[in-house]
């Protein structure tokens, strides 16, 4: 991400939050942060992201975390827990709790069904 990108005026707030939560999901994030490499104040930017999106920011850092980690449960035979780890869930229980919340269904069911799809087709999936 450059910084031209992020402080241009021709780009919406949404996009230049996205880029960020994007860019770095997978780690401990806080609107305080974002909202410091924004040049806006924490309220500000939850204020104008709401009235932009309908959403909170932590709310689509949540669907980008999930996102991610359905894209691993799906393409790696990784554990539940580590996949939780690497989207920036720290803790295994909030990471199943988000994702049932999100694709009602448990994380551990889906990782199990795309490997008993694999075998009953005879080759891996993307």
């Amino acid at each position: 991400m450059f910084l031209e990108e992020v402080f241009s005026e021709n780009v919406s707030l949404k996009s230049r939050v996205e880029q960020i939560l994007e860019s770095r999901f997978s780690k401990d994030i806080s609107l305080e942060e974002i909202a410091s490499e924004l040049s806006l104040s924490k309220y500000t930017l939850c204020r104008r992201y709401f009235a932009e999106c309908g959403m909170t920011v932590m709310e689509q850092l949540k669907r980008i975390r999930v996102a991610k980690a359905k894209q691993l449960l799906l393409s790696t035979a990784l554990p539940v827990s580590e996949i939780g780890k690497m989207c920036g869930f720290m803790s295994p229980s909030y990471f199943g709790k988000v994702f049932k919340r999100h694709y009602r269904q448990h994380s551990g069911c889906l990782q199990g069904r795309h490997k008993v799809i694999e075998l009953f087709i005879g080759r891996k999936l993307a």
